[in-house]
């Protein structure tokens, strides 16, 4: 790993910088992370529907839900972040090699996949989740325990950031929903009723997983979005630790010394 060739700054960043951050990135690489997301997610979300379809009430089918989508996060956007991996540090990285450190990577993230999923039967218990796993077994090559001991590690250094980020995550996956819910229903009401504004009482069958396709596609979507923000995290981590920030100033303060007359 050369740290010179980084495509973004290494330096520290506050949790809000690193969300702004992650959709920068977003649009930088937006066609091949976007096609990896839909790889990655697609069979979950039609397994999904599948699995809750015609769960009765909302909290029920909301409660399986993400139990089921934390659970198969890790498999959905583990080429999503391998391609972040070598984008950060190539100019030209690969859809494929991403996809092939993924499905290499497969045995350690069903792991990992499992034990989120067992955290998420009891949403407290979820806050001992550490959200590195993915990027620790993708991008350090480590097996699934391994990767689970180094991310809490990850998790515990990032104490203040935590409560943060898990606040900043939720507004994002009910933000995500409630946009694309609202804008598919706004647009069904101007094509067939000639009217721009829903009535938001309609759209609550649209919001059960076990009547609409939506909300599984939202949450996959946010998941995506938030993968990209565990990597930036997870770089600004060993940044912290590893005082990546303080080896590139001293290599710059080398090469100004030795091109000095």
């Amino acid at each position: 790993m050369n740290l010179d060739q980084m495509t973004i700054a290494v330096r520290r960043r506050a949790i809000a910088e690193l969300y702004d951050l992650a959709l920068l990135v977003l649009r930088r690489h937006f066609m091949p992370l976007f096609a990896l997301a839909v790889l990655g997610a697609l069979p979950w979300v039609l397994l999904d529907r599948w699995l809750l379809e015609g769960e009765p009430g909302l909290p029920i089918s909301w409660y399986l839900l993400m139990i089921l989508a934390l659970s198969q996060a890790p498999l959905a956007t583990a080429a999503l972040t391998a391609y972040l991996g070598e984008a950060m540090f190539s100019p030209q990285p690969s859809m494929r090699r991403a996809l092939a450190t993924a499905v290499g990577r497969w045995r350690p993230l069903v792991l990992i996949g499992a034990l989120y999923g067992l955290l998420a039967w009891l949403p407290l218990l979820f806050f001992l989740a550490p959200p590195h796993a993915v990027a620790v077994v993708v991008l350090e090559n480590q097996t699934g325990r391994a990767a689970w001991t180094r991310a809490q590690t990850l998790r515990l250094a990032w104490a203040n950031g935590w409560p943060s980020h898990l606040v900043l995550a939720g507004g994002v996956i009910v933000a995500t929903l409630v946009m694309l819910v609202g804008t598919l229903d706004a647009l069904r009401h101007v094509l067939t009723a000639g009217r721009a504004l829903p009535d938001w009482l309609e759209l609550l069958p649209q919001l059960d997983p076990g009547q609409s396709v939506l909300p599984m596609v939202g949450v996959f979507g946010a998941l995506a979005y938030l993968a990209v923000v565990h990597f930036l995290t997870y770089l600004d981590l060993r940044t912290d630790r590893e005082g990546w920030d303080i080896d590139l100033a001293l290599r710059h303060v080398a090469q100004r010394l030795e091109e000095a007359p």
